[in-house]
This record gives C-alpha cells, structure tokens and sequence, in this order.
C-alpha cells in the first residue's frame, strides 16, 4: 500500500475558498489543501492525502474527474451542490461518499464524513498477497473486517466483530456471510451487492454503501459496507469492510435536532460569509427584517438592513469589538424591508473562517416598557422634588441614595457630596445617638420611627426638623433601606417657645392671685358672722380653689402633650387603673371596680391620667357619687369605662370634646375633658360617651388591643 498523511485536498476550490477555511476549522485545524482544477493536482499529492473531496458543481468538477479521482487509492468524499443533482452519479462514479447536508451544519457534516472516511478506513485497496489472517488482524472496533471465500462462507474475522454484531471471530469461522445480513436485505438490496457479499465471483461494487446488519441478538445495525476482490491461488474470495455507523447517524441526528431547533427558534439566527453576505438565514430572522421568505435575504449584504448613521456605528464600534474579542453583543436600530426601523439585540460572534453567527430579537416592546418606566420616573421624581418637604432614601447602611430638592437646599450640600453620605452627618452630633437607634429601627426591626431632632446645614446652622421613616422594601418584599420625610418644625417650635413662656406666667400669676383671693377670702371670713357674708366668702374660695386645679390641669397637659414619648407598645390597662385609682382622692366616693387581673392594649401610661381625670370629675361635681369603673375586652379592642351617678356632662361639652373644636358659643366650663380627649387620641384610642345605668354618663376609652 502506498503511504499517506493525514492531509486533506479538496479539489474543485481554491485555497481561499470558506470551504477550505471552514473545513480547517471543523477538522481542529488538520491541514486542509486546495487545487482548482483536477489537471492541477499532481499525482503524488492525489496519492499521498489521507483523503479527498471532489467539490461538484458548476463552478468545480464533474462527475467525469470524480471517476477520475477514485480511481486513485485514496478515498473520495464527494460534495456536490444540492443544485447539481448529481449524488447517484457520484457514487457511481466510485466517490468512497457523498455528502448532500445543506443549510449552517452543512461543512459540519463534510468534517464529520471526511474525519470518519480518513481516519476509520483503511487507506487503499487490499494487497491480493496478504493472507487472510493479516487482513483480518485490525483492531480499531469502529470497523470489522471479514473475509468471504469463492463459496459465500467466512473465512476470518477481525477482533472487533464481536463489538459490532456479538459473534466471537472464531465462531463465525465457516459459516455463510448472509449470517450478518438480515433477510429482507434480498428483497431491497441490489443483487451485485448480495453476490458480492456471497462470493458468487461478479466484480464487486467498491465503494462505501450503506446497508443494514444483523446483530446475533437480532436487532439491525446501521453499517458502511465496502467490498474488496482479491484472487489467491486457493481460490476468488473478496474482504468486506465493514464500518459502524451507529455514532454517526447519532452524531448526524444531533446536528439534525440543533438545525431543527436553530430553524424553529423565536430568535432570528443567520450564518454570515467573510464578505458579510448572508448565507444562512433561518424563518425568524427573515421575519424580523420584515421578509417572509428567508431565500430573500440569501446572498444579500447585512449593510443593506441598516440606516447610515447605524452602519457608521457598526463600522466604528461594534466590529472592532467583534474582531478583537470574538463576541459583541448590544442594541442595534435595524430597518425593515417595508423601511421602517425598529430596536433591536444582537450578538454577533466570529467564526474561524471570518464570517458571522448573527442572532437577532426584536425589543420594540421592552423599549417601550423601558420608556414608559423612564416617563414614570421623570413624574415621580418631579413630585418629590416639588415636595415642600425634605425626601431622602437610605441605605442598608445609612448612607444617603436618593434625595431631592428641598434635602440639598436645606443642608446646602450638593449631589456629589450627598451621595454615600453617613446620614448622621447632617445631624447634630448630640442626637446622633437617638437619630441612629431610630434608624437601625426602621433599617433592621422594619418599625416606622419619628423622631424630632435637626439638620445640621454645611455651613453648621442648625434647623430644626420632625423626622420620619419607614422601611424601603423591593419587588420580593425584602427591606432595601429607609424612606424618609423631613418636615420643618422651626415655627412650631418657635409657637410652642411661645406659648410654653406665656402658660408658665399666666399659672404664675394665677397662683399668686388665687392665693392672696383665698388668703383675704378666709380673713375677712374669720371676721364677720353674716351668713349669707361667709356663704358668699366660702363660693369666693371654692372659685379659687378651681382657677388652682384648672391651672395645675393646664400645667399637666402641658407636660404630657410636650412629651414625644408617644410610641404605642402593649401595656397592662388593668394595672394602669390600679395605679390611676391610687393616684387620685377616692374618700367619699363609692368606688365600684371591675377589672381582670390582666389585659393587653397598645397604648402608653399617659392613661393613667385619663382614667384618674375622669374619676375626680366625677367626685368634684356630685356629692357622695358612685363611680364604676370596668376594663372589658372584645374583638381586637380594649375598652375602660367609667360611669356614675352624677348630673351628667352637658350636650354641648361633649359635643365639643368629640369634634375637637370649641366654639365662642360651645365651650366647656374646665380642660380635664380636653386632657383626656387629648391623651386618648395621641397614643392611638377613641373616647365615647354612652348613657349611664348609675344615672349619670358613662366615658369610654377604647385601644387597639396588643
């Protein structure tokens, strides 16, 4: 046999050829040579190549060179174009195989065969002096050799026919060849090839066929099947080659499924050659553009599907990318056959032989999503800059995210310096402790805080300012950070300066009259003996005696109302009218309680001093009064009434405690209503008024039980 290499050359092409190229590239960059014509090849370089590819087409050769070139030892692949029609003739021109894939896989399929035919086959006709035991002696288990004598009988077998149809070489030794050949072969195969195979002396077709065998557990095998005569002194007998195909037809089912799948896919998905004409488009690609048949853009160049200012972009941008790291992907505005444009994302990758893997999807829609979010965010972020109020986002850590205007007017930081600030930055150094345990709060127990402190301005003023959080949460729910609102509080607090300096002098002055009143009132008493004089003296001293009380009630809402200690949290009512009944002078009343030994609302102690209020109403407008006082529970309220048997509290009292507003016309005769009213609603609760079965009014307070 003549020696050969691994080399391949593809006759019919030039070197420049993508055929060469691609099959370079297909073949892990084994060495791939080219000749145009069969007159330009030399005879040793047809000899000597591991194998051949006869490219049959118009532009190549026919079917006259492809006899030609198998009459050399070296096999021949055959690839003529689906145009050319000429696959039958090929084989029988005597091409060891014929390859007619079409379509992106198309030179995967040549590598594939070229691959299977130079490296698998046995290289050359069989020496007709070898004996049969050296012909039968090859090992590679992807082909079997049997050797069949003038009487259709096996004389030997390779080792590796055992893999392929399960008969251990030795017992095969002897018995008929149509052994391995199923039986309806006879009735579809060509009777040369089954004369062949039985050795009935008719020359024998040499080229690779594609028959069916039959393993000894019965199943049929896909197998190549070449025959090769040899005449020896103890008769004719030929070698038949036989090659397993199972691999390969997987291999081939494989590339059949990605090219379906490729075919079938929603993204557009094109081949480009080196010049950067199309030479694979799939349905979806072709619709993109606009095109219903894929043909259409066959052969035609990608610049025709781009606007200048685009191809500008290409030219500049992307492919520079696409050629120096073999990938680029991003968004593109492609132009339609009908010459509409349209958004678009494209991934372009390099091929080894210069062209393009081209995948396109059209985006109209998430660009029109996009902008719409982005015209959303331009309202929003308007109204929060239009807010009179300061608006910022925090992070996890603290630190500055968002704002908006009125934050950097009023800290007169700009949005660089803003940005990842340390939020206690523009806080007093003093309240840093509070501020920043009212947002870890917020941050990490989820608790919305309101907290009154300032903000310290760049140039270090400080302005006052009421503080409130709530945790920032994302689309899963997860707290991302802290939205916050800053309300300026510098009249509010200037108002309650304000009013806190004239109550201390009006309860000063106050005092200091009603004790000189009550002071002149008992001396001119001790003095005179009239009686209607001291009834007179003694409703003088009692009217003192209340300016006192309504003073010191005046200072207690004061106090109370000034605390901003207001967070709700589960207490105890029923000890909290423990503590009230305590608190206040039950001597001469008769006291009725009916209070469990626990129960749980949200709301703060200052209820303790509603529920004392309202018992020393009772026992300062009614002599010897009986004052009930229950704590019920029911649904998700807790109630605390307190009834009795006095005159009642008058219509237009209440009326003005349940609206919140008093009137030249509606106005009570003292503030304790007020201050209960007051304490009530500030921690969460409602007050209510209801008829007494003791005869008076009975004062319901209700909370949000815990």
């Amino acid at each position: 046999m003549v020696q050969t290499d691994s080399r391949v050359l593809c006759v019919g092409v030039d070197c420049e050829s993508r055929l060469v190229t691609r099959l370079g590239a297909e073949l892990d960059h084994s060495p791939v040579q080219a000749v145009p014509s069969l007159t330009a090849a030399t005879e040793d370089a047809l000899a000597t190549a591991g194998c051949l590819v006869a490219v049959v087409d118009e532009d190549g050769l026919d079917i006259e060179a492809v006899e030609q070139l198998s009459g050399h030892e070296t096999p021949v692949v055959a690839f003529p174009s689906p145009s050319a029609g000429r696959t039958d003739a090929a084989l029988a021109a005597g091409a060891t195989d014929v390859v007619t894939a079409t379509g992106p896989d198309r030179f995967a399929v040549l590598a594939h065969r070229v691959g299977m035919v130079r490296d698998e086959t046995p290289v050359g006709r069989f020496d007709p002096t070898l004996t049969p035991q050296s012909e039968a002696s090859a090992t590679d288990a992807s082909f079997a050799v049997v050797a069949v004598g003038s009487a259709g009988r096996i004389q030997s077998a390779s080792p590796s026919v055992e893999q392929l149809f399960g008969y251990p070489p030795d017992e095969l030794e002897g018995t008929p060849v149509t052994r391995l050949v199923p039986d309806r072969l006879y009735d579809t195969a060509g009777p040369e090839v089954v004369a062949s195979l039985v050795g009935d002396g008719r020359s024998p077709d040499r080229s690779w066929i594609e028959l069916p065998g039959r393993h000894r557990d019965g199943s049929e095998i896909p197998l190549g099947v070449s025959v090769v005569e040899s005449a020896r002194d103890d008769g004719h007998r030929v070698s038949v080659i036989i090659r397993d195909l199972r691999d390969e037809y997987d291999r081939e089912s494989r590339l059949d499924q990605l090219a379906t799948a490729v075919e079938a896919s929603m993204d557009g998905v094109a081949l480009l050659d080196d010049d950067g004409r199309y030479d694979y488009v799939n349905a979806a690609h072709a619709a993109v553009y606009g095109y219903d048949d894929p043909a259409a853009l066959e052969g035609e160049h990608w610049r025709n599907l781009y606007d200048d200012a685009e191809l500008e972009r290409l030219e500049s941008e992307v492919f520079p990318v696409v050629t120096g790291e073999g990938r680029w992907r991003g968004e593109l505005t492609g132009r339609r056959a009908d010459g509409s444009t349209f958004p678009q994302e494209v991934t372009l990758t390099h091929l080894d032989d210069g062209g393009l893997v081209c995948v396109v999807r059209d985006i109209s829609d998430r660009v029109r999503r996009r902008e719409d979010l982005r015209t959303e965010r331009r309202f929003v972020e308007s109204v929060i800059d239009a807010l009179p109020d300061a608006f910022y986002v925090l992070g996890l850590d603290g630190s500055f995210q968002r704002w908006n205007d009125e934050m950097r007017a009023v800290t007169g930081y700009s949005d660089a310096e803003l940005d990842g600030m340390d939020a206690l930055t523009v806080i007093p150094e003093s309240d840093h402790d509070r501020v920043g345990a009212a947002i870890a709060a917020v941050v990490h127990e989820h608790e919305t805080q309101t907290v009154e402190s300032a903000f310290l301005t760049k140039q270090g003023e400080e302005i006052p300012h009421e503080f409130s959080g709530r945790p920032l949460r994302d689309g899963d729910g997860a707290v991302v950070g802290l939205v916050g609102i800053g309300r300026d509080i510098s009249g509010k607090r200037l108002r309650e300066q304000r009013l806190s300096v004239l109550s201390r002098v009006l309860r000063h002055n106050v005092r200091n009259r009603t004790t000189v009143i009550r002071g002149r009132a008992q001396q001119v008493a001790d003095a005179v003996t009239d009686s209607e004089l001291s009834a007179a003296l003694a409703a003088v001293d009692r009217s003192a005696a209340a300016l006192e009380s309504a003073s010191e009630r005046a200072r207690l809402a004061e106090r109370l109302l000034r605390d901003r200690d207001t967070e709700r949290r589960p207490v105890d009512l029923c000890r909290i009218v423990d503590e009230a009944l305590d608190s206040v002078e039950t001597s001469g009343i008769d006291l009725v309680t009916e209070v469990p030994e626990s129960t749980t609302a949200a709301a703060t102690a200052h209820v303790t001093h509603a529920v004392a209020e309202l018992v020393d109403n009772a026992r300062t407008h009614c002599d010897s009064p009986t004052v009930r006082v229950a704590v019920t529970a029911g649904g998700d309220r807790v109630r605390i009434r307190v009834a009795d048997d006095g005159p009642g509290i008058p219509a237009h009292e209440r009326e003005a405690v349940q609206s919140d507003e008093e009137t030249p016309l509606e106005h009570g005769t003292g503030i304790g209503l007020w201050l209960v009213a007051w304490i009530t609603s500030s921690v969460g609760g409602t007050l209510t008024f209801e008829a007494s079965s003791l005869g008076g009014t009975a004062v319901v307070l209700s909370f949000p039980a815990a």
